[in-house]
């Protein structure tokens, strides 16, 4: 069992890290052209919901949380396309509201205000 829970929160933090280079890649890299980088609903998937919280791993949560913190800071039409949603808005929301962690609802926070900003940039 620790081992998975050490596995699990390796794996998130990986992702996490993977998706922020991938995020980050010049114009157009990460938007889908011929020859780059394609990133699977799959997966997407998989970090929001160990985001939101679905899997139960606190510390994992953490790290899919800073991940989606981190590319709506650095990359906010990349993190609208990829997690702006009313389900995440309100997961991350229920976050800052019901966590005791101050660390986590700071990202949680964060990661709302800069899905939320981007979502005018979009406009």
């Amino acid at each position: 069992r620790e081992q998975d829970v050490t596995l699990r929160r390796r794996a998130a933090a990986a992702l996490g890290e993977l998706l922020f280079y991938i995020a980050a890649q010049p114009e157009g890299a990460a938007a889908g052209d011929a020859g780059t980088w394609h990133v699977p609903d799959v997966v997407l998937r998989a970090i929001s919901d160990t985001a939101l919280g679905l899997d139960g791993d606190k510390v994992a949560q953490h790290y899919a949380v800073k991940a989606i913190e981190n590319i709506a800071t650095q990359c906010p039409s990349i993190a609208q396309n990829w997690f702006f949603s009313l389900v995440m808005l309100q997961g991350l929301a229920a976050h800052v509201c019901n966590s005791s962690w101050d660390a986590f609802r700071s990202s949680c926070l964060a990661a709302v205000v800069h899905l939320v900003r981007g979502s005018d940039e979009q406009e």
